[in-house]
């Protein structure tokens, strides 16, 4: 009960007793680098004297190390925080470091808001589908290259954030399945299509898209930091609706570029597009078989692609008012 330094570096520990550890009173050096360990309690970390446990060399997950590396103080207020959620039904792991989410966080089965914001976080794990209790998830400014599928196991959420990260797309079948789905923050990141199909559910009703410096649609006018927000839910539930009618209406929107989503409809009949600045049509236009009336008219169309030829039932093509000198033979 009296000692004051405990080292066991090493060897071949697994596991650290809390009971025989929460006799130690006195201790206030603790050294088990070199072993075989995985957690450290957390009654161990608040034993009142201890200054410093030492657990390099081992694969600690628990606390996680980028807490751990900060110092004792960090470790308890980690776990004071995950003693609180419970009650609170709030956790926030902000600017932690963090490059997973911790085991002992999706075991708080009733948390209804977690903040993951400003960590190195590359990956949400499939786990954090179990936190079914979640309205409000909140990873902005990670790493994140993609979202796991099980996300469409959160029914009650509300509000997902996904602001300043890395995704180049999302898993719409599984997020079409978020039912209750209201705000989406998606601005600052890699993508290149939006994810209007979304858009058929009329939960949506606010998205973030700005500064996705390949994004071809919605055109910039609409995914500035000052576009109105029923702007662009507008616009997007224009190109959800063509899946259902197979007509797309999107004229007098300031679009530069033709909406290439859309060409995932096979058997869409109708494209208006009047009255923008598109400059060209991308080849897989021609893709578009069964599209009976295309209107470019009012836009700043140089040349047309000769796969055009391909929309072998288009039946009415406007192009006046561009800049066309010749058309493809």
């Amino acid at each position: 009960e009296k000692c004051q330094e405990l080292v066991l570096a090493d060897n071949k520990l697994t596991a650290m007793s809390v009971h025989v550890m929460g006799g130690l009173r006195d201790l206030r050096v603790c050294d088990v680098r070199n072993n075989q360990l995985t957690e450290i309690k957390a009654p161990i970390w608040f034993l009142p004297m201890v200054r410093n446990i030492d657990v390099r060399g081992n694969a600690i997950s628990s606390p996680p190390m980028a807490v751990v590396r900060k110092g004792k103080g960090a470790v308890m207020s980690y776990f004071k925080a995950l003693e609180v959620a419970a009650k609170t039904k709030k956790l926030s792991l902000n600017n932690t470091e963090l490059t997973y989410v911790p085991n002992e966080v999706m075991t708080l089965k009733t948390v209804e808001t977690l903040t993951l914001d400003g960590n190195l976080l590359n990956s949400l794990p499939a786990q954090i589908g179990g936190m079914i209790a979640l309205q409000s998830l909140s990873a902005k400014g990670n790493q994140l290259a993609s979202i796991p599928d099980t996300l469409s196991s959160l029914h009650a959420l509300k509000t997902l954030l996904l602001d300043n990260n890395q995704l180049s797309g999302l898993p719409i079948p599984s997020m079409l399945l978020l039912t209750r789905l209201a705000t989406l923050g998606l601005s600052s990141n890699q993508l290149v299509t939006p994810p209007f199909e979304l858009f058929r559910s009329s939960t949506l009703t606010s998205i973030t898209l700005a500064s996705n410096p390949d994004l071809r649609s919605p055109p910039p006018k609409l995914t500035s930091d000052d576009a109105r927000k029923a702007d662009v839910i507008q616009f997007l539930r224009k190109e959800a609706m063509c899946i259902r009618s197979g007509r797309l209406k999107l004229s007098e929107q300031g679009a530069v570029t033709f909406p290439v989503e859309v060409l995932r409809v096979g058997d869409l009949t109708e494209i208006i597009l009047s009255h923008n600045k598109i400059e060209s049509l991308p080849p897989e236009i021609g893709q578009l078989t069964m599209m009976r009336k295309l209107n470019l008219e009012d836009n700043l169309l140089d040349d047309l692609p000769p796969e055009i030829g391909n929309c072998v039932a288009l039946a009415d093509l406007r192009l006046e008012e561009n800049r066309l000198s010749e058309l493809p033979k």
